[in-house]
């Protein structure tokens, strides 16, 4: 499956100076404008979801990782 198959395309407005910011900061990133959309908007969904509703903000995959990782410190087998 192609990249592009798993990637929906999304239209938003932005105020003036909010585009000025993200194109100055685009820039000296160095990456697009559309990259650093999409970072903003997940980082801010994200943050939005802990807000309102924490349990839902770490997925049951990444909970059994960290939960497996504390029993391997807990183990000795990795550092802490």
């Amino acid at each position: 499956m192609a990249q592009s198959e798993n990637i929906k395309r999304v239209q938003i407005r932005l105020p003036n100076d909010e585009f000025a910011k993200l194109k100055t900061w685009s820039r000296k990133l160095g990456v697009t404008m559309g990259q650093l959309g999409g970072m903003a908007t997940q980082a801010g969904l994200d943050g939005i979801i802990r807000a309102v509703s924490p349990i839902d903000s770490v997925s049951t995959a990444k909970w059994a990782e960290i939960i497996e990782s504390m029993e391997l410190r807990k183990e000795g087998k990795i550092e802490k």
